[in-house]
């Protein structure tokens, strides 16, 4: 009967892990089909423009334009990763759409902060802009986000499966354990099985919580940059005086605040706040 508990409490385990790495894996694998075509023939229109920028600039915007547009089709049809935002950034930065450039990369870092691939080119990009205010400081949620990133998602996300069945598996090791009592000549191991199940149950729950955290602060963002030259009003009307004396240039970015008819309301990274024209906006949220 003891070998027999001892082996079922084996399978349970290798039927726990082998289930949670299958799963990681078979999500990561799976096959998207036509969304694999139109990567191809995006990458593709990019490779051509980048191709043809010293011999014909026009034919080489043009290409890269396709390549964004089907990069943007590509999120829209539900592939948001951080690779493919990247990408897009990379197209709309070459194809000179300096603000889309930004959105997109500040998509790519909300969905893995370590990307420094990402930072680099949003460095590139905040160059070009010449923006005369800094940009906006990262919110309180994106700052406790970064903070563990020392491990990616698809890390925190196995480790928090591999804790919570081996924290199962404890706890149910305990129960038959008990069952079988009779045939067991100590049971004083029962104490620190059941501690360690608990233990790992909540260390898998906590890492579970980082990638739902990672989620919520995403979608929570408020950032965006302006799309083109604007002016920063104290109202939301074209009837309001000028809040600063030069308009702001295209791919500024601040914090969206209240939202109007036409009109919404920013923050810009040093405090002011002022009105532009929703027009102007340009928000790339991820998972949207």
């Amino acid at each position: 009967m003891m070998r027999a508990t001892r082996l079922a409490l084996l399978v349970l385990i290798a039927l726990c892990l082998g289930g949670t790495g299958f799963a990681i894996v078979a999500a990561s694998l799976v096959d998207r089909g036509p969304l694999r075509e139109q990567v191809r023939d995006a990458e593709a229109a990019y490779d051509r423009g980048v191709a043809l920028m010293a011999s014909d600039p026009e034919a080489a915007r043009a290409s890269l334009q396709d390549s964004a547009r089907q990069y943007e089709s590509l999120w829209r049809n539900g592939l948001h990763t951080p690779g493919l935002a990247y990408n897009l950034g990379n197209a709309r930065l070459r194809a000179r759409d300096i603000p889309g450039a930004i959105s997109a990369y500040h998509a790519a870092l909300a969905l893995d902060p370590s990307d420094s691939r990402a930072a680099h080119n949003l460095a590139e990009a905040r160059r070009q802009v010449g923006q005369r205010v800094a940009p906006p400081k990262a919110t309180l949620g994106a700052r406790v986000r970064d903070a563990w990133w020392l491990l990616s998602g698809i890390e925190r996300l196995f480790l928090a499966a591999a804790a919570w069945n081996l924290g199962c598996a404890a706890l149910v090791w305990v129960v038959l354990r008990r069952r079988v009592a009779e045939e067991i000549a100590a049971t004083s191991g029962a104490e620190w099985q059941r501690a360690t199940g608990v233990v790992l149950l909540i260390v898998g729950a906590l890492l579970g919580g980082t990638i739902l955290g990672d989620a919520v602060a995403t979608a929570q963002s408020n950032l965006a940059v302006t799309g083109s030259q604007t002016v920063l009003r104290k109202g939301n009307g074209e009837g309001f005086d000028p809040v600063l004396t030069e308009p702001l240039p295209a791919g500024t970015e601040f914090h969206t605040h209240e939202m109007r008819p036409g009109w919404v309301e920013i923050e810009l990274g040093d405090g002011t706040r002022g009105w532009i024209s929703a027009a102007n906006l340009v928000q790339f949220k991820p998972y949207e």
